[in-house]
């Protein structure tokens, strides 16, 4: 009897073992890690109209994420210390952005405009690709800073700290583009606008 219960057990160890090799080798082969044994993607991503074999090459995500420029590698330079603060908040990275947006708009009203953009730049850095942050921070610090300074010099050093996080902002946001087999990069529209109205005024 429990010769027999054992062998179930094994058997079945055994199954689950090779269901689950068999997922993620199929998971590999969906991500496109492992090319499929069929067709040419490279073929199936042309203009002209494709055979079959090569269309269904070009199914796994990968070669969707290409199609539709959604690759992380794809959208400007790589924040490390921003991607791993992410990384390391797991579900909580709204929850942190709101404390920080908070504890930023704090510091302001208390006049310690340091610490806020400080806190202003960590909210841009913990939600890199949402450009609104970047866009509304810089005109805070342009317009609402650099008017609570007396000084010319420190409005002017608060309108270039404007300024500059702005450009950090369009730099992380320029996207990297691939039409028929050329690449080349397109900035963030809307903060290209905004350095150039900060410039004019």
């Amino acid at each position: 009897m429990n010769d027999q219960l054992q062998k179930k057990a094994t058997l079945r160890k055994a199954i689950y073992l090779g269901m689950i090799v068999a997922l993620f080798t199929l998971s590999m082969f969906w991500r496109g890690v492992i090319p499929l044994p069929v067709g040419d993607p490279v073929r199936g991503g042309e203009a002209n109209d494709p055979r079959l074999v090569d269309r269904i090459a070009r199914w796994p995500v990968r070669y969707q994420a290409d199609d539709l420029e959604m690759r992380e590698l794809d959208m400007g330079d790589p924040e490390i210390a921003g991607s791993a603060a992410q990384v390391s908040l797991v579900g909580f990275r709204g929850v942190v952005v709101t404390l920080l947006w908070k504890h930023a708009i704090d510091k302001q009203k208390r006049g310690e405009y340091h610490d806020m953009e400080l806190a202003a730049r960590m909210v841009s850095r913990m939600q890199p690709h949402f450009i609104e942050p970047w866009i509304f921070q810089a005109w805070n610090i342009a317009y609402n800073v650099s008017v609570e300074n007396d000084k010319l010099g420190d409005q002017y050093f608060y309108i270039a700290r404007c300024i500059g996080l702005l450009a950090e902002g369009d730099r992380i946001n320029t996207r990297l583009h691939r039409r028929g087999g050329v690449q080349f990069r397109v900035g963030s529209p809307d903060i290209r606008y905004q350095l150039a109205f900060y410039y004019q005024n």
